[in-house]
């Protein structure tokens, strides 16, 4: 079902990123180009020990994927979700994240656009 809030327009109705930047997307943008520039706007600082565990889980998803894993995929931790990019063998960038708690709305849409 579609949540108008979830999906912010500018002054002139076309769909923005909600940031007040005046960013706007194409109906038709993939989501790897919103990814990228979430990314580049907010640059993931990960602890050794949050990075050990996302890495782990990461690694965990491509053995059980045997050796086929997706190009943007997502994976939890202990306190957050993240959506990340794989770059071949054990090689990931983290691109988001989000609170377990608090972004629950937004986990959801992301597990159904990437089928979970």
């Amino acid at each position: 079902m579609f949540d108008e809030s979830k999906h912010p327009r500018d002054e002139n109705g076309r769909f923005t990123d909600g940031s007040g930047t005046g960013k706007t997307y194409r109906q038709n943008t993939s989501y790897a180009e919103i990814l990228a520039d979430g990314r580049k706007k907010n640059k993931i600082k990960l602890s050794k020990q949050e990075y050990g565990a996302l890495r782990k889980e990461v690694m965990r998803k491509n053995v059980a994927r045997q050796g086929k894993a997706k190009y943007i995929n997502c994976a939890y931790t202990a306190n957050y979700f993240y959506i990340y990019k794989t770059n071949g063998g054990d090689s990931f960038v983290p691109l988001l994240q989000f609170d377990i708690e608090r972004d629950r709305d937004e986990i959801n849409d992301w597990l159904n656009v990437l089928g979970g």
